[in-house]
């Protein structure tokens, strides 16, 4: 069974990788780019929402559009990335995001506040894909991130057969309320769950495998925390990745999604090259 495990310095991609890929859940504790990252989120929620704990979803889409475009985020995500042992180099990744859950979790269902219980690659089909995710205030049982462990090579039925990239794109640009990731059609046995609860400083790495998803927010405070994912050139090269258990999305895997952090570069327009290069 895949483990929870407190991390104090940084590790290298490949042994990383192979970790998180057999389904542990690393934490890496007192992240120091992560309080300038914090700071950071903070200010943007000041300048844009005139709020620090905003409700209405319209103010938390500006300030998590606002946030994602400000030149100070990418740079602050990248130094954290760095601090944990990326190679930046060699690393893609998509969009930084900011999530704000509202007590009462009043933004659900708008594409700003709690996602369902999912896998990430239900719908990216990327199983060489590794998620970050770190919460910027105090968490607790009610207001943090679930994993369910025991499903980590158990299959769950979903609807990723059904679902489509294209309808979620054409709703977004449309305003539209959209389903933004594929979800279970059966109820998973909750013998297994596990509501992570670790500090503020801390940068919990999961492969995008893992069956997880926001916990409703029930609480009277806001929960805050970034999410960032990404793909490493070796796992490509090396076939390291997630094992694909009862994904079905029809579409090919979204490289797309992905962009070098140094340089920009599509992953899209690199990654049959890196998987056809010798290893050396």
């Amino acid at each position: 069974m895949p483990s929870l495990q407190f991390v104090t310095a940084p590790i290298e991609d490949a042994r990383r990788s192979r970790l998180v890929f057999a389904g542990d859940l690393l934490v890496f504790r007192r992240v120091a780019a992560l309080t300038r990252l914090q700071e950071h989120a903070e200010t943007v929620l000041r300048d844009v929402a005139r709020t620090s704990d905003p409700s209405d979803p319209g103010l938390i889409r500006q300030a998590r559009t606002a946030f994602g475009q400000h030149d100070a985020t990418r740079d602050l995500f990248a130094r954290m990335l760095s601090e944990v042992g990326v190679d930046l180099v060699r690393t893609y990744w998509d969009r930084p995001v900011l999530r704000i859950v509202p007590p009462d979790d009043r933004a659900a269902g708008t594409g700003t506040g709690t996602l369902e219980l999912h896998r990430d690659t239900w719908g990216s089909n990327v199983l060489e894909q590794t998620n970050w995710w770190a919460p910027l205030r105090p968490l607790t049982a009610d207001r943090t991130l679930a994993f369910h462990l025991l499903h980590w090579d158990r299959p769950v039925p979903n609807d990723s057969a059904n679902w489509n990239l294209d309808t979620v794109k054409e709703g977004r640009r449309a305003g539209r309320e959209v389903r933004l990731v594929p979800r279970p059609t059966r109820a998973p046995d909750p013998a297994g769950e596990l509501r992570l609860v670790v500090e503020p400083g801390d940068l919990v790495c999961f492969s995008a495998a893992h069956l997880h998803g926001s916990v409703p927010n029930t609480t009277d405070q806001t929960r805050l925390s970034i999410e960032v994912r990404t793909v490493h050139l070796e796992d490509l090269r090396a076939g390291r990745r997630a094992p694909d258990i009862d994904g079905a999305a029809p579409h090919p895997p979204t490289w797309g999604w992905f962009r070098a952090i140094e340089g920009g570069q599509p992953l899209s327009e690199t990654v049959d090259d890196v998987r056809l290069q010798p290893r050396g």
